[in-house]
């Protein structure tokens, strides 16, 4: 399934409009398009763990997101047929009816401009179809730019060992 993103978001009082951006499936032949999206949101993340990105991590992400691909989890969203951002979300297996999202990105060039809400939105609306009555999501406690977009779109925090956030699906 492919949709058309047709929103607009102001921006420095420039309207920026995303109707040459979609949102689609990955593939298999994305997966060098989506590493080096997918490594900055590695370092991000470890950056929080005091963690370092080795080659054995570049690797292991590698057939991870290859893995995920075939198992259609990743979503990515284009604009003029460049990969700008992507998210991995599933129903598990564990929890049904919870829609998981395990990543979010979008390109630094692209933030505060939809691309992430349209990501989360496309994907609720799949999962929905599919049967998910709520979507749960995890956050780093220092990513306050996620926390707020996360509020914005009607997730609330809920107390667990990790900093879970959950959404109602209406």
């Amino acid at each position: 399934m492919q949709v058309r993103i047709l929103s607009g978001v102001l921006i420095g009082g420039c309207r920026y409009i995303m109707d040459k951006s979609n949102i689609r499936q990955a593939r298999i032949s994305d997966i060098a398009s989506l590493l080096p999206q997918i490594m900055i949101f590695e370092e991000q993340h470890a950056a929080y763990d005091d963690g370092k990105i080795t080659e054995k991590t570049y690797q292991r992400v590698k057939e991870e997101t290859s893995r995920d691909i075939k198992k259609k989890k990743y979503w990515v969203a284009e604009m003029n047929r460049i990969i700008i951002g992507f998210i991995k979300a599933e129903i598990l297996d564990t929890r049904p009816g919870m829609l998981y999202i395990d990543n979010l990105f979008v390109h630094p060039d692209h933030r505060s401009r939809g691309v992430g809400t349209n990501l989360i939105h496309f994907v609720e609306v799949i999962f929905k179809e599919r049967g998910a009555s709520k979507v749960r999501l995890y956050v780093a406690k220092q990513n306050t730019i996620a926390k707020k977009l996360y509020k914005k779109l009607g997730f609330r925090f809920h107390q667990s060992v990790w900093k879970e956030y959950i959404k109602e699906l209406k």
